[in-house]
């Protein structure tokens, strides 16, 4: 059996909005959020850290407009 050490993370981790918008991002990207990185701690004992998967519960929204436009 692997030990802790030995199981690698995996490197992406899908995010999934609360209407169902799903976004893969790279791990350390997910990590600079204290509440993802509680999720993905393996020692937190989270599922989340298992299935690198991570619902939230905010909703995506879509702005078209480009930065520095009214």
């Amino acid at each position: 059996m692997a030990t802790q050490e030995e199981i690698k993370p995996a490197e992406w981790v899908k995010v999934l909005s609360k209407d169902g918008h799903s976004f893969i991002v790279p791990r350390e990207v997910a990590m600079m959020s204290g509440t993802l990185k509680n999720m993905l701690s393996t020692e937190g004992g989270f599922e989340e850290a298992s299935s690198n998967t991570c619902p939230i519960q905010e909703r995506y929204v879509s702005d078209t407009r480009r930065f520095g436009e009214p």
